[in-house]
């Protein structure tokens, strides 16, 4: 079973787009606090990045 934070990464991935803390939070169903919790987690994996928007997207 995967983890929830690989459950986002999983999520980020399918998206074409930016998205927010907030975006992901209603796609995944989870409050924005751990949506947020979890992708800072990704930014620090390196696996994510963010923007000076806060708009976060899979890194190359």
């Amino acid at each position: 079973m995967k983890s929830k934070k690989e459950q986002v990464y999983d999520m980020l991935k399918e998206q074409q787009k930016k998205l927010t803390a907030s975006e992901l939070a209603t796609i995944a169903a989870m409050d924005r606090t751990n949506a947020s919790r979890y992708l800072n987690e990704l930014v620090k994996d390196q696996l994510v990045a963010k923007d000076e928007s806060r708009l976060v997207t899979r890194s190359s």
